[in-house]
């Protein structure tokens, strides 16, 4: 009865679903209130399963490609200060801890160097609350691609395995996986500090060379767009080497040096490896890595970090522990009581659709590295 109702509703372009599907300006009011209950401190542990039963959400992805707006992704440093995160890891709590540490939306700018999913026990509830700030606060919230926001990878680490445990259903993945393709690859501060999630690629010297890489499509095994998910800097290395982890490359100061140079930026701002003590500097100061997962994997004892930039890029980290772990009989089959209703669906397919009307855009704005994101 209840399904028979939704699919009138859409029909008639009466109710709740209608009057949004009617706006131009699609900015659900489900969102706003589900975005503020997730990040309130209770009712966060519930461990009660969500219906088999949610609908058609394909359908009502395809009818809400129709209409979306298009806002401009800029990350706008000259009213507010920046807050560089790196892996998250599904740490869902943690993120929580690192949102109290850097502050709140909109107060504050975020640029996540992604790595939002696989390992922890809460991959969807960390993805979907990342979408749910950047639906609402679509300048303030900065998401760019990393590693495992890929189909093969996910399948082998974790969420994949998680949205069929907690959902019944491959859809949730599916969609989420989706998204990961509108995901930029890289962003540019201030035209100062270049951000990425892995590295440098011998394919790529000057930063006008990412505006070529078509970034729509899976983390390919090699090439450019592999490179700058997949490779590390390293201090024994002169020049590339081979990575270890059998993709992606080595890289030596030199190389850094050069592209900084040749692209006139102070340093490079990246994630992708554990750092105990949440952030390192490497190369004389020329790159840095930042680590914003504690205790990772909740065993490897690590602080975690955040790098924070003001108006004028002057530099401060911010350094967390981990949040108080959470006490359960069923952890991994814990889902937060705000991610089992309807909204759930509606922010997906939702960002899936802005997405690819900012893809659009994002073709006829080629002038800017990544100023524009999910």
């Amino acid at each position: 009865m209840q399904r028979w109702r939704e699919r009138e509703i859409w029909r008639n372009k009466k109710g709740r679903w209608g009057n949004l599907r009617e706006k131009r300006d699609v900015r659900p009011r489900q969102t706003n209130r589900a975005t503020e209950e997730v990040r309130a401190p209770e009712g966060i542990g519930s461990e009660s399963s969500l219906p088999q039963s949610y609908g058609n959400p394909r359908r009502r992805e395809q009818r809400s490609t129709r209409r979306c707006s298009r806002h401009r992704m800029r990350l706008d440093l000259n009213r507010r200060c920046v807050q560089i995160c790196g892996d998250i890891h599904g740490q869902f709590y943690d993120m929580k801890e690192l949102f109290k540490v850097g502050g709140d939306c909109p107060k504050t700018s975020y640029l996540f160097l992604g790595d939002f999913v696989d390992r922890g026990f809460y991959s969807v509830e960390t993805f979907l609350l990342l979408l749910a700030l950047k639906v609402r606060y679509p300048d303030r919230i900065t998401l760019i691609r990393g590693n495992h926001e890929s189909r093969q990878i996910t399948q082998v680490y974790g969420f994949y395995d998680e949205c069929l445990r907690k959902y019944g259903s491959v859809n949730v993945w599916r969609y989420c996986t989706d998204i990961f393709d509108y995901m930029s690859l890289s962003a540019l501060i201030e035209n100062k500090v270049f951000s990425v999630h892995g590295g440098l690629s011998p394919a790529i010297s000057t930063l006008d060379q990412i505006r070529t890489i078509d970034r729509k499509q899976e983390v390919p095994h090699d090439g450019a767009m592999c490179d700058l998910l997949w490779s590390d800097p390293e201090d024994i290395v002169d020049g590339w080497g081979l990575s270890p982890r059998g993709a992606g490359f080595l890289f030596g100061g030199s190389v850094v040096t050069s592209f900084n140079h040749s692209n006139n930026i102070d340093y490079i701002c990246r994630a992708h490896q554990l750092v105990m003590e949440g952030y390192k500097w490497m190369f004389r100061n020329q790159i840095v890595t930042v680590w914003s997962a504690p205790n990772y994997c909740y065993r490897c004892g690590n602080v975690a970090a955040i790098l924070e930039l003001d108006e004028n890029l002057n530099k401060q980290f911010r350094v967390f522990d981990a949040a108080p772990p959470v006490r359960t009989n069923n952890l991994q089959k814990v889902i937060t009581k705000h991610f089992k209703n309807k909204w759930l669906w509606y922010l997906i397919i939702y960002s899936v659709s802005y997405s690819r009307n900012q893809e659009v855009h994002l073709q006829k704005n080629q002038h800017l590295i990544t100023s524009y994101d999910i």
